[in-house]
């Protein structure tokens, strides 16, 4: 059984993409010893998938240049899940920095649509959902399942 909390928990746990679309900027919420999903959104022009080789390459080599951990990771047509572990905040901004970089001077300028989102995400069963969410996605784009609306508790 949980114990309960006297005070709730104020500070937020994602940042980036479509949530703070039009907001005033504020320091995006990173957690070193918790595990973080960041998605990278594309324009619709580049197909990330048929690149599928080459993202990897990228992003093994950044996370291994920057101390990246990488628990799971998928690349969709449009998008990148990135289930990771910094080990701070300078690295994240070095890793992401590069590897969006490259990419968009590979692919294009203008390939990516919002900004890095981001959740911390909490041990157990949040990463898990989490874990399971991407794998679902992954199977999806490979039609190994059939695609599954979701409702996403973010706008």
């Amino acid at each position: 059984m949980r114990q309960l909390q006297l005070f709730k928990d104020e500070t937020p746990k994602s940042h980036g993409g479509i949530v703070n679309l039009g907001k005033r900027k504020t320091r995006r919420p990173l957690a070193t010893r918790k595990a973080l999903h960041l998605v990278l959104k594309s324009s619709q022009t580049v197909c990330l998938f048929s690149e599928l080789n080459e993202v990897k390459y990228y992003i093994n080599k950044y996370s291994f240049q920057f101390h990246i951990r990488i628990y799971h990771l998928s690349v969709q047509k449009d998008h990148i899940h990135l289930l990771m572990r910094i080990e701070n905040r300078e690295s994240y901004k070095k890793f992401t920095r590069s590897l969006t970089g490259i990419l968009a001077r590979k692919y294009g300028k203008g390939l990516w649509m919002l900004s890095p989102f981001t959740r911390v995400l909490n041990w157990g069963r949040d990463f898990e959902s989490t874990r399971n969410y991407i794998s679902q996605n992954e199977a999806e784009v490979w039609g190994v399942k059939p695609y599954k609306s979701r409702k996403t508790k973010n706008p």
